[in-house]
Formats: C-alpha cells, structure tokens, sequence
C-alpha cells in the first residue's frame, strides 16, 4: 500500500509556484510487494485530464516530473497515482493549488498607502467589503518585505506567527 504521496515535497500543497510539479510517494513497509510500473493522472478541478502518463514500467517512485498539458495560475488540481507490483495495483489520490505562476498574473494593489510607522515596524492595513456577493472561497497572495501576519474579520489566519515574507 502507498503511505504518503507529496507534490513538490509536501502534502496537498496550496500556493505550488512551478509549471512541472515532481510527483513522489511511499510504501508501507508491511508488504514484501515491489513496485514494477506506475500510471500518474493529473486532473484540473477534478474533472478534466490535463496529463496522464500512461503505465510506465519503472520503480521510480521520487520526483517524477509532470510532462501534460501547461498548468494554469491559481488552478486546483487532483492527482490519481496507480503502483502496480508483479500481483497487485494499489492507488493514492492527493491534490495541489497552484498560486501566481506568471509576472501577467500579479495584479494587486499596494496597502502601504496607510501605512502606520513607528520606530521600529510598520503596520500596513487594507480593509475592503464584500458587498451583494456570496463567497464560497477566498485566497489571498501576501507578498511582505520582512515578517507579516494575515488577519481576515479579525481573527488571524493560520497558526503562523511573524511569517517570513517567502511562506
């Protein structure tokens, strides 16, 4: 059985920032099963095929690069990985987001303009609303010089505390 299947190094990321996400998994060791051959397929929001790489007849089971379709900026997709061994085929699922791969896609909008200085920090605040709309999801991309904390409705987001500015 496959324990652990990561995208890029980690599980299910969110905010992935490359176009040729490595794939890798591991076994449970309880099983004396040898991987022969492996089948990956990439699914954009769950439902169309973006790559899928046929049954490759390899152990290689680290870092195998996605070689589909051109992956898009701020996309959710799933991913199916299928190991078949000399008896058996087991399967894992996991998913990735990716954040703003392309210069085109930064569209935002400075808050330092009520920026509060003192010092030794600054204090940068934005407020918006939301007006006749309902939100089913929200993300927002921080880019900060130096350390930043994210607060939505007053209540902080994450368990992150003086977050380096590349998280």
């Amino acid at each position: 059985a496959i324990s652990k299947m990561t995208t890029e190094y980690r599980e299910n990321p969110i905010g992935l920032q490359t176009t040729a996400p490595r794939f890798s998994w591991e076994f449970d060791l309880s099983s004396d099963e040898a991987q022969t051959a492996y089948r990956i397929v990439v699914m954009k929001a769950g439902k169309k095929v973006v790559w899928d790489s046929g049954v490759i007849n390899s152990t290689q089971n680290l870092n195998v690069e996605y070689k589909g379709a051109p992956i898009e900026s701020m996309q959710d997709y799933t991913v199916d990985v299928t190991v078949l061994s000399a008896t058996k085929s087991t399967n894992v699922n996991g998913t990735f987001e990716t954040g703003l791969l392309y210069e085109s896609d930064w569209k935002g909008i400075w808050s330092g303009t009520n920026a509060n200085f003192t010092d030794r920090t600054t204090i940068v605040r934005r407020e918006f609303e939301i007006k006749n709309k309902p939100v089913r999801r929200a993300r927002a991309y921080v880019l900060a010089i130096g350390y930043h904390e994210l607060f939505f409705n007053r209540e902080k987001v994450g368990d992150r505390y003086l977050a380096p500015s590349n998280s």
